[in-house]
């Protein structure tokens, strides 16, 4: 049988083994809610790209010939 310093030992040992998981849950529960006020906030920009690209044609005519050196370039991006 453990001697009561053996016992008080791991009693304290598990204590300390609790405060640091309740502080690593505290830490997983903030970077959780960072995360999704983060996908929350992308949900308009993301709503609004899907009916923007919805709204192209399925299939594009872009394999006709020209004689124009131009090039096209459109960038979608947030405000931020």
């Amino acid at each position: 049988m453990a001697s009561p310093k053996e016992i008080k030992s791991r009693i304290k040992s598990v204590k300390n083994t609790v405060k640091i998981t309740r502080a690593m849950e505290l830490i997983s529960t903030v970077k959780m809610k960072k995360a999704q006020e983060k996908v929350f906030a992308l949900r308009p920009f993301a709503r609004e790209a899907n009916i923007l690209l919805s709204s192209l044609p399925e299939e594009a005519k872009f394999d006709q010939k020209t004689n124009s050196n131009k090039t096209l370039v459109i960038a979608i991006g947030s405000s931020k």
